[in-house]
C-alpha cells in the first residue's frame, strides 16, 4: 500500500472516530483498520483499499477507493 493511502486510511479513522453521534451508536471508539477476531459488534472497520495512478504527463494524480464497513446485528 503506498503511503498516500497509508495517509489516507489514517485520516479516515480519525475523522470517523471524531464524529461523537457514530461513536456513541457503536458504544464506544470501535472504528478499526484490522479488526480483532474477537471485535463485539457493533464496530466500522476499513476494507479493502485501491488506488490508481491518474498521473498525466505534467501533473501527478491517484484515485483512491476505499471500502467501509458497518458490523451490526441490527
Amino acid at each position: 500500500m503506498s503511503a498516500a493511502a497509508l495517509d489516507l486510511q489514517r485520516a479516515l479513522i480519525l475523522r470517523l472516530s471524531s464524529e461523537t453521534a457514530l461513536t456513541a451508536l457503536l458504544g464506544g471508539n470501535k472504528i478499526y483498520d484490522h479488526p480483532a477476531a474477537d471485535a463485539r459488534l457493533p464496530y466500522v472497520s476499513l476494507g479493502q483499499t485501491m488506488a490508481y495512478d491518474w498521473s498525466t504527463a505534467s501533473e501527478a494524480g491517484h484515485e483512491h477507493l476505499v471500502t467501509i464497513h458497518v458490523w451490526s446485528r441490527a
